[in-house]
């Protein structure tokens, strides 16, 4: 008969204490990095749609305003469309829903989402409403995305401005303001 010695018997207790102050740290480090990562992953949703609704606009001013017929009118040309409130009004933690094709003006440059958004979107125009005939080297726009990813009433913001250039195109900064992107 052989005699088993202690090592065949399994861990320690020291053995088994130290892999779990291992996970433990390990744990520490990766779920603030993990949350950082997720609000990361929520705050480029409004980049993308700021650049959509850079997109939209910019063929909104070089089309401008079409007839129900096709027919361009007489005015038609350099257009932008006027401010706008911040839809949804209150944005939340949570994903809301907002039919953006209900508002003149985003239905005019062709921004809409589908599915459900963190951020509320709003465009501050030079102009309180629609109007074409827009001059060179003129400030038009500021869309603006508001969020607040995790509840706390405090709201990320990014800003992007938008202006007209010597050829009377529309143009925007090299970068997104950005406040608070992570909250």
């Amino acid at each position: 008969m052989r005699k088993r010695t202690y090592r065949e018997q399994g861990f320690t207790l020291i053995e088994l204490i130290v892999v779990f102050a291992c996970i433990q740290v390990l744990v520490a480090l990766a779920v603030p990095a993990f949350g950082q990562y997720v609000k990361k992953s929520k705050s480029s949703e409004a980049v993308t749609h700021l650049n959509s609704l850079f997109k939209g606009a910019s063929s909104y001013y070089q089309k401008g305003q079409v007839g129900s017929q096709g027919l361009t009118s007489a005015d038609a040309g350099h257009c932008i469309v006027g401010t706008t409130s911040l839809l949804p009004t209150t944005p939340s933690a949570q994903k809301q829903h907002v039919d953006f094709q209900n508002v003149a003006e985003y239905r005019a440059i062709g921004f809409n989402l589908t599915g459900q958004a963190y951020y509320g979107f709003r465009i501050v125009s030079a102009s309180a409403t629609s109007v074409c005939k827009q001059s060179a080297n003129t400030t038009l726009y500021t869309f603006m995305a508001m969020g607040d990813l995790d509840g706390d009433n405090i709201f990320s913001r990014f800003e992007l401005a938008t202006a007209s250039n010597d050829n009377n195109e529309l143009y925007h900064q090299r970068s997104i303001y950005i406040l608070n992107e992570s909250e």
